[in-house]
């Protein structure tokens, strides 16, 4: 069900009507005492306010009141909290995804290739922000984090190029960037094999939602914005780094923050407070020291 964030009241409440429809005909397939709603606090409902089945057969998951944020748990612990609450049994489980086995093969398979060329590091990077431009720190910033990976030996970057011009346009000015500094940069489409025995570089690729988690699930580490990819990451064992941008309130931040056993970083940059005067090396410098300490 699409949910117009732009749109205005009437544009929004439609939304509802279609989860409506969506329910009637679970209804017409399954009587009413088999079906339960399980509402995840979503604009769809407007946060609960609009009903969708009887009260009987709905379990609102209250992510947002002051009750639950009384605590500092990211959303996986929340959710985790919320279960034990309503089946009374307390069984942990930590996120997880399970891209398909044809897109899996296809990345190993362009992983198997850059190792075959001499690749010791493969890094999958998204930065991608879903049309919230609060959330990117700069084209600048983007350009020196790929530039300072890179000073890393026999390091290759799969860099996501994202969905639309505007994102498009970017990822094909840091690719030409990369070149400009005497880096190989090029592009593969996913599942065809390599054209260059790239070692040392960039390879971009637009993919879709399934075919990027399968080239995070065989990475060595995942860094981007604040997106889907890094709870795609963390749900895969996949070391993580998120810069968080968008946002200086820290109980949303973490919150939103990607939750695993292996390790999830969070580089805060305030964005806010005064746009012109970021420091795109101290950012850089902490990003780096936090990949250091990782690894230590």
């Amino acid at each position: 069900v699409d949910y117009n964030r732009r749109g205005g009241l009437i544009e929004r409440l439609s939304s509802w009507q279609l989860v409506l429809n969506i329910v009637k005909q679970e209804l017409a397939a399954c009587a009413l005492e088999n079906i339960i709603l399980i509402d995840p606090d979503s604009r769809l409902s407007q946060l609960g306010v609009l009903p969708l089945i009887p009260e009987q057969n709905y379990y609102f998951f209250d992510s947002r009141s002051d009750i639950s944020f009384a605590s500092n748990m990211s959303m996986a612990q929340l959710t985790n909290s919320w279960i034990t609450s309503v089946t009374g049994e307390d069984d942990f489980r930590y996120p997880r995804v399970w891209p398909r086995s044809s897109n899996l093969e296809k990345a190993a398979r362009l992983y198997e290739e850059i190792k075959i060329n001499g690749a010791r590091r493969i890094i999958a990077i998204n930065l991608g922000v879903g049309g919230n431009q609060r959330k990117k720190v700069g084209r600048i910033f983007e350009k020196e984090l790929l530039l300072s990976l890179l000073q890393e030996p026999d390091t290759v970057i799969v860099l996501d190029k994202g969905l639309g011009e505007e994102e498009l346009e970017n990822s094909d000015w840091l690719l030409e960037s990369v070149r400009e500094h005497g880096f190989a940069a090029t592009n593969v489409d996913f599942g065809t094999p390599l054209d260059s025995d790239i070692r040392s570089g960039v390879i971009g690729m637009q993919t879709r939602i399934g075919e990027i988690a399968a080239i995070i699930a065989k990475s060595d580490e995942y860094i981007g914005y604040d997106s889907a990819c890094q709870h795609i990451a963390a749900a895969q064992d996949i070391p993580c780094l998120t810069i968080f941008a968008g946002s200086n309130n820290m109980r949303f931040i973490r919150r939103w923050s990607a939750f695993s056993p292996n390790d999830c970083q969070i580089v805060h940059v305030d964005t806010l407070t005064d746009p012109t005067s970021i420091d795109v090396e101290d950012i850089i410098t902490r990003i780096m020291n936090e990949r250091r300490m990782r690894k230590v």
